[in-house]
């Protein structure tokens, strides 16, 4: 491991891409991996009604926890038949984190997320044509659905993904999962209450890495706008709770007097 020093100029002369990696201390974070496959009818982000035909990830959060999700595909270097049977090899992928009351697994009959709303999503992660998308961020007690996806549907590409937590997270995926009947219906639609359509993030041939950084502001704007709405309506319910809470204690108060 070594260091350097170098002026701000200099850097972005001679450097136009940054990676980084964020190392995550082993001993105090679990990790938890499941595999699976977008669907290759149906699928596709929110935009689509068929959505809800997406894989869903269960968590029950007992503490606490800051949290790191990251969603992997298959690379397309190593899958030489997809390239030639699939010109459009690698597509945009992306997660959503949503709360969901999903119930007590080991008694079956599971429920679906079947209406994604903008109040609801804790989590969200660009949609783009990499190797990987992740999102990060803290998860408060209760229960979450993590929706793994292409942003367009009838992939039916493989797909890994990693949970990464401060504190243990009960994760059930896949066989651990017994659903409900009528939410295995291949014909399921769900349900769009979301403040705004989910965006792309832009393709970049091939040859090239670099992003200009028009599109990176404008990129890293629209995220911000959008998590701005849904902290704003986070806060609105909030404040209509507690608004609740002090006109029923002035009610109180009044009747002692």
């Amino acid at each position: 491991e070594k260091a350097f020093w170098m002026t701000m100029n200099d850097f972005v002369r001679i450097f136009n891409v940054h990676y980084y990696c964020k190392i995550l201390p082993e001993d105090d974070w679990q990790t938890v991996r499941r595999s699976g496959v977008f669907p290759a009818t149906g699928g596709g982000c929110v935009n689509f009604p068929s959505w809800v035909q997406n894989e869903q990830i269960l968590l029950d959060v007992e503490d606490e926890a800051d949290v790191v999700i990251t969603l992997t595909q298959s690379d397309d270097k190593y899958q030489k038949d997809r390239e030639t049977t699939n010109k459009n090899s690698r597509p945009a992928i992306g997660i959503v984190c949503h709360k969901h009351n999903f119930g007590e697994v080991n008694l079956g009959k599971i429920k679906k997320l079947v209406t994604m709303r903008s109040t609801g999503i804790e989590l969200i992660s660009d949609y783009s044509s990499t190797r990987e998308v992740y999102c990060s961020g803290k998860l408060g007690i209760g229960r979450y659905v993590i929706i793994p996806s292409t942003f367009d549907p009838n992939s039916g590409c493989n797909f890994w993904i990693t949970i990464q937590s401060s504190e243990r997270i009960n994760v059930f995926a896949g066989a651990e999962v017994e659903w409900d009947e009528k939410f295995n219906d291949p014909k399921l639609e769900g349900d769009n209450e979301m403040e705004q359509d989910l965006v792309q993030a832009p393709t970049h041939p091939s040859h090239t890495f670099e992003e200009d950084t028009k599109t990176i502001a404008i990129r890293a704007a629209a995220k911000m706008v959008a998590e701005l709405t849904i902290l704003a309506r986070s806060l609105e319910q909030r404040k209509d709770g507690l608004e609740a809470k002090l006109l029923a204690l002035h009610k109180k108060v009044a009747e002692v007097q």
